[in-house]
């Protein structure tokens, strides 16, 4: 009967100094503050998932497919503008040279109207194409390699394994520079789509699946 009294009062001088004899005060800090609030200690169990989630961030590997930056539409929509003004700026010093040389009425309407017809289907076309291409462009990263889909009248599905990658290359033209896009052009061993180039990736996605192909950790660079 003696026994009890001993052992009741060891375990409440336990309680009652949480740094008494004890390496890691902690412990019993949060033990004693979850008798009192019994959920507080739900993130015990909580913490796990966040470990598996700072695991699967190591490497840049999708869970599923994903398209390309919604930005790269709108850089091909402006690079369409840019190329339709340019070509309306040629169209229109040949058809001042041409009614120049012989004025009449029905050359102009015959040149301006044609001209100007011709820009804006151009303009429709390329920015039509243009949405058709995103719309069936995407790509898949995994722990093997690359995976690409893309074509709009032709499809193909362009499978590329780490292991033959040989160099990649990541480059922004003014325009992905303005939309803070990049390319990222892989070359690998082989014959056979010796280089695939993966456009309208976000210039810091462009780094890290680069960095994944080449199994490389460094920071990321400015490109």
């Amino acid at each position: 009967m003696s026994e009890n009294p001993d052992s009741a009062a060891g375990s409440s001088h336990g309680d009652a100094g949480p740094g008494a004899g004890d390496p890691n005060p902690d412990l019993d800090l949060f033990s004693a503050t979850a008798r009192v609030q019994p959920e507080q200690s739900e993130p015990e169990t909580d913490s796990r998932p966040l470990e598996t989630d700072e695991s699967s961030e190591e490497d840049p590997v999708d869970q599923q497919r994903q398209p390309l930056a919604p930005a790269k539409l709108r850089a091909d929509y402006l690079g369409h503008t840019i190329q339709t003004a340019v070509f309306a700026i040629i169209g229109l010093v040949f058809g001042v040279v041409q009614i120049v040389s012989e004025p009449s009425a029905f050359r102009l309407a015959v040149i301006g109207g044609g001209g100007l017809a011709l820009l804006v289907l151009y303009k429709l076309g390329t920015d039509a194409f243009a949405r058709a291409s995103y719309r069936r462009y995407s790509y898949r990263v995994d722990e093997s390699g690359l995976e690409i889909r893309r074509g709009v009248l032709w499809h193909s599905v362009i499978n590329i394994p780490r292991s033959r990658v040989q160099h990649t290359d990541v480059s922004r033209g003014p325009l992905e520079r303005f939309f803070g896009i990049a390319s990222l052009s892989i070359h690998t061993a082989g014959t056979s789509n010796a280089t695939v180039l993966l456009p309208g990736l976000e210039a810091r996605r462009a780094l890290w699946i680069r960095n994944h192909l080449l199994g490389s950790d460094e920071e990321y660079d400015a490109v």
